[in-house]
Parts: C-alpha cells; sequence; structure tokens
C-alpha cells in the first residue's frame, strides 16, 4: 500500500518570490557546503518530471579544487582552440564571452549533471528525436528543482552550459561514458559581495499568447 502524501505547499506569493531570488550568480564566498546541504539540494532534483518516470539524471557533486582546476584547464583549452579558429575582427568580443566559461572554480562545490540519452523505443521512426529531447527537458527541469532548493536554503548557482566546448574532455576527466553524457555544470555555494542585480525579464505579452476557448 502506497502511503499518500500531504503536502504543505508554499502560498503563491512565496513561490513568485523564490523563483525571482534565483540569479545566475559568479560570486562566491569560501564558506564550505556540507554534505547535509548537498543531499538536500539532490532531494530537490530527484523528485522532478521525466518522460515515463525514467529519471534520466546523474549529479556529480565535486568539492576537490583540485579536479575544478583539471576541468577549468581542459575548458580554458577549449576556449583557445576556437579563437585560434575565429581570428578576426569579432576576436575579442568571443574572448569577452569565453571568460563566461571557467569562473566555476571560484565555488565551493561543483555540480556535473548527467543525461542518459537510451531506451529509445522510437529509434527506428520518424519521431525518434523525441525521447533524446525528453531526456533533456527533464534533466533540466531537475537542474531547476536543485537550483531553486540553493535559494531557498540561502545559496546560489549558476547554470553553466559553455564548458561543453570541451565536453569530450570533461567527460574523460569525470569518467564519463556512454549512455551517459555530460550536459552542464552548476557551480553552488553561498554568496559573494558581488551579486547580480535582478535579471531584466521580457513582458508576458512577448512571451506569451493565450488561445481562449470558442464560445
Amino acid at each position: 500500500m502506497t502511503a499518500e502524501l500531504t503536502p504543505t505547499f508554499i502560498d503563491q506569493a512565496g513561490f513568485l518570490d523564490l523563483a525571482r531570488a534565483r540569479r545566475a550568480t559568479r560570486s562566491f564566498s569560501n564558506r564550505p557546503v556540507s554534505m547535509a546541504e548537498l543531499e538536500l539540494l539532490v532531494e530537490a532534483a530527484r523528485w522532478a518530471p521525466s518522460p515515463s518516470n525514467r529519471q534520466p539524471w546523474k549529479f556529480l557533486s565535486i568539492a576537490d579544487a583540485g579536479l575544478t582546476h583539471q576541468l577549468r584547464d581542459a575548458v580554458a583549452a577549449g576556449c583557445q582552440k576556437l579563437l585560434e579558429k575565429r581570428a578576426g575582427s569579432d576576436a575579442r568580443a568571443i574572448e569577452d564571452y569565453l571568460r563566461n566559461f571557467t569562473f566555476f572554480t571560484a565555488a565551493p562545490v561543483l555540480f556535473a549533471v548527467l543525461v542518459r540519452r537510451t531506451h529509445n523505443r522510437l529509434a527506428e521512426t520518424d519521431a525518434s528525436d523525441i525521447e533524446v529531447e525528453g531526456a533533456t527537458m527533464a534533466a533540466g527541469m531537475a537542474m531547476q528543482n536543485l537550483m531553486l532548493a540553493a535559494v531557498a536554503n540561502g545559496m546560489v548557482a549558476c547554470p553553466m552550459s559553455g564548458p561543453m566546448i570541451a565536453r569530450p574532455d570533461l567527460e574523460e576527466i569525470l569518467g564519463v561514458s556512454s549512455p551517459w553524457r555530460l550536459m552542464a555544470l552548476i557551480p553552488v555555494g553561498w554568496p559573494g559581495p558581488d551579486q547580480p542585480p535582478p535579471p531584466e525579464r521580457k513582458r508576458h505579452d512577448l512571451i506569451w499568447t493565450h488561445v481562449p476557448a470558442k464560445e
């Protein structure tokens, strides 16, 4: 017999405050993150929805500074390769952008997010991409759960796809192999002195179209 859960929800205003408080920060203090605090974040992540409840994600938390610096060096090398290919007039702008790919060593903990892209029952059909996209969608929702849990605990986090410029090298360093694939990094910690201002968001009318019921 399955036990029934009686959840205690925060009110709508409280949830919106939580969602609005999330920042993609690049500034962390040197305060360590405990195992209990990490377990709280992973507990939130594992309750994310997924197609057919497959839960196609894994989270690797890294507090070893030597390992995170090894990852940073691999990303920096990937950035340098890209710059060598783009030596034209836009190289400076690209270089400035690529600096955003390596700041994760400032955080006391780095999460590596893995996604599993298997069990594709539609592999031989024209809809074969559906389950791959579904796994990516599910892992993204688990990431959001983790980051919201961090905010609720007074912490900060930043989802990063840029380091995937060196995905093969990062996967080799972390020992990631098929059917798993490195999807993103999330540096997590306590807020440092330079927190970003609230991000600008598009107006409702720019992102939302409502189709009313026909009379």
